[in-house]
């Protein structure tokens, strides 16, 4: 069995070289290895060329800039093996990590195995993520398909429970590239979404598994990690490549519109309010002329208060946090969350994204004696 490994590779000549290492390095040697350099203008690509001439299994890729979903597309083009595996070029993989999907493949002859845990690497803290429950988890009806699904969007709002990134799966190569060419090259959040997505409609032959061998390198300069590089046409493309996707799978609707809130709340809030819009978007119940408490001084928080700072339609009551902070939006000041019992209101605004982070803040100010009808989320709809 051969397995082609795919790496898309732009400006990263500090990391790329250990990521082509770890692969190099593996157990399991019937491998694949095709680097995608996605225009890099640093020494990325030289790198790459390096390793090739000292590893025959490896192909070098040189291609204009187009984005990660265009890298992953050139790679599959050229990929031979029989099934196929995604690096990201600034992580990388311990030496049993192929081995361990393709024991798994010859125990199940599946089309997917995807791995449910991985580690995150953070200012020299790695943390294992992994949620026990889907070990060696096999689908294949429908009814496990809805549960996979159903673990991907979460029980309150949008959340993935089963991690959708497109590096934890090892898929047959040509189920792999039948699900890759219905995904926009020009998104840039998301795009692991719609692909797992499209996966799990396309065959119901997963197997889930343990392989806690890769490691998410989380880089400050990343595009994922800069919010300031969103822009709104970038948003624009991904509601639109959702929608179509809705149409062909409309069960998926609520994960898809939950994967777009949660995306808009992080990095759009505010583009989408306007005079029309007798409510506070997303927020149905929060009519004009309501008095607001948000709770929450993360990202999500700080959005929101921002625009109701800026905002004469909604009367602000308090901004709230469970803990200790120094953050301040115009006259704002994050207070300690006990102090929402001072205050009058209509609607509290958990100012969250996270399924279990909306739990745990529902509870947190029903204690308090706040009721059910005063509390929204931004999934509440959903």
């Amino acid at each position: 069995m051969v397995v082609s490994i795919i790496v898309p590779i732009y400006n990263i000549e500090a990391y790329v070289g250990r990521c082509i290492e770890s692969i190099i390095n593996q157990q399991y040697r019937n491998i694949e290895i095709i680097l995608v350099d996605d225009g890099s203008v640093d020494h990325s690509g030289d790198i790459c060329d390096m390793y090739a001439q000292k590893d025959s299994r490896i192909k070098v890729i040189h291609k204009t800039n187009g984005g990660r979903v265009s890298a992953r597309k050139s790679g599959a083009v050229v990929a031979t093996g029989d099934y196929i595996i995604n690096v990201d070029g600034d992580d990388w993989i311990e030496k049993a990590y192929i081995s361990n999907f393709v024991s798994a493949i010859k125990k199940r002859d599946c089309d997917v195995v995807w791995g449910i845990s991985y580690i995150k690497e953070q200012n020299q803290h790695n943390e294992l993520q992994i949620p026990i429950f889907l070990k060696n988890v096999t689908v294949e009806t429908e009814e496990m398909q809805e549960k996979c699904l159903q673990l991907i969007k979460g029980n309150r709002g949008f959340q993935n429970e089963i991690d959708y990134s497109i590096w934890l799966q090892c898929t047959r190569r040509e189920v792999y590239i039948s699900v890759q060419k219905e995904v926009d090259c020009r998104i840039s959040r998301g795009e692991d979404l719609i692909l797992s997505l499209f996966l799990i409609n396309k065959t119901n032959n997963i197997f889930f598994i343990r392989n806690d061998g890769y490691h998410y390198v989380q880089r400050a300069t990343s595009l994922t990690h800069n919010k300031a590089s969103y822009s709104w046409n970038e948003y624009m493309i991904l509601k639109n490549a959702l929608s179509k996707y809705m149409i062909k799978y409309i069960s998926l609707y609520n994960i898809a519109q939950g994967y777009l809130v949660s995306t808009y709340m992080a990095y759009f809030f505010g583009s989408l309010q306007d005079e029309s819009k007798e409510y506070l978007y997303p927020f149905l119940k929060v009519k004009k002329n309501s008095r607001v408490a948000i709770y929450g001084a993360g990202n999500i928080g700080e959005n929101i208060v921002s625009y109701l700072n800026n905002s004469n339609d909604y009367q602000m009551c308090i901004w709230i946090d469970r803990n200790k902070s120094d953050k301040k939006i115009g006259k704002w000041q994050v207070k300690p969350i006990e102090q929402i019992v001072d205050v009058e209101f209509d609607f509290i605004i958990l100012a969250t994204n996270r399924t279990i982070y909306i739990g745990e803040m529902w509870n947190m100010v029903k204690k308090l004696g706040v009721q059910d009808e005063k509390i929204v989320s931004a999934f509440d709809n959903f």
